[in-house]
């Protein structure tokens, strides 16, 4: 009884020391993730280094972490400088030319130039007699100004903390790369799960996480990449904005890079740019459904195991609980709950057998 008493304390000291050990780490919780993730999908690359450099660790993390830095950050950083640059250039430019008579030929429509343009068929679903096409694209940009000046100072406390959050996720990849093998055997160490589940968990996380992450990233870059030259060629302003766009949507399920390259292609047509508009139309039909549907599955093929439909729900629903992270995290957590089940069919593999006969 003492000895069951003595186990009870330890438990609960266990879970006490557990709750308030959680919220000293909860604030860092993202950037582990994030290490843990690049680490992984990072360690070929440290495991060469390491063999050239003839098995010194601390530099050849030092170098593999050097390289994350020099790939993620001073891109992401000369990026985000062009885009804001250019974010602001549109903004001015358009709310200049709807506040002059310039666009009036495309914005101030009566119902007879409405119906020209789009036919009899407007009128059945909207009202234009009562449609100011000026007005309500002067109130957005108007809302979008207003939105920029509240949120000048948020958004650079918000690269601030993104960057001091980098800086955390480098130093735990660092550390990763020296000891993640040690850690690793310590927790299978401590773990009551026979190895060979130990070892399929693993191999999970390793496979989904830098399967997910280099399908992604690198779907997302050639998405940016052949929609800027595309821009570039056919002379549209904002070039690294739309790019930029194209990318970022790009990775979003069903959203994609459609939302950017189809009204802009409807637009230059409409208002007489058929070059453009058929330029930027072809853009998204040929060469970005060639990239969803033979790059993406080429990054991917054979390393989720998982059902699209369930590829589809659990990154809306990591993005949503984790926010950029779950675009990675989700399909891992999909991913090792399938694992999970395939481990429970071979433990009770008897007992479901036997439930199976009795059903039929």
């Amino acid at each position: 009884m003492k000895r069951e008493y003595s186990h009870l304390f330890f438990v609960a000291c266990f879970i006490v020391i557990l709750y308030f050990f959680y919220g000293v780490l909860s604030p860092f919780v993202t950037s582990m993730a994030w290490a843990a993730i690049l680490s992984t999908a990072c360690h070929p690359v440290y495991v060469g280094i390491r063999r050239r450099l003839k098995n010194r660790a601390s530099l050849s993390a030092a170098i593999t972490c050097a390289l994350v830095v020099m790939i993620i950050v001073i891109p992401m950083l000369l990026t985000l400088v062009g885009i804001t640059r250019q974010a602001i250039e549109a903004y001015r430019f358009i709310e200049t030319n709807i506040r002059s008579a310039a666009w009036d030929r495309y914005l101030v429509l009566d119902e007879s130039h409405l119906t020209s343009i789009f036919g009899g068929w407007l009128g059945r679903i909207i009202d234009v007699r009562h449609l100011d096409m000026k007005k309500e694209v002067l109130s957005w940009v108007e809302k979008g100004g207003t939105f920029l000046v509240t949120h000048s100072s948020g958004l650079l406390t918000g690269i601030t903390s993104t960057l001091f959050s980098f800086f955390l996720t480098v130093i735990m990849m660092y550390f990763l790369f020296m000891e993640g093998d040690r850690w690793i055997h310590d927790l299978r160490a401590l773990s009551p799960l026979p190895e060979a589940y130990e070892e399929l968990l693993i191999r999970q996380f390793k496979e989904v996480s830098s399967a997910t992450l280099y399908g992604s990233v690198l779907t997302a870059m050639a998405h940016g990449v052949v929609g800027g030259v595309v821009f570039a060629i056919l002379q549209v302003p904002a070039t690294l904005l739309l790019a930029a766009l194209m990318a970022f949507l790009s990775i979003i399920p069903v959203v994609g890079a459609f939302i950017v390259w189809l009204p802009a292609g409807m637009l230059y047509i409409a208002t007489g740019h058929m070059t453009k508009g058929v330029g930027l139309l072809a853009l998204g039909i040929l060469i970005v459904t060639v990239i969803d549907n033979i790059i993406r599955p080429l990054l991917i093929k054979g390393k989720t195991n998982l059902h699209p439909l369930l590829v589809f729900l659990s990154v809306l629903g990591g993005i949503k609980l984790f926010g950029f992270l779950g675009l990675v995290l989700g399909p891992l957590i999909a991913s090792l709950f399938i694992t999970f089940l395939h481990m429970y069919k071979i433990e009770f593999r008897d007992e479901l057998a036997a439930k199976r006969r009795t059903l039929s």
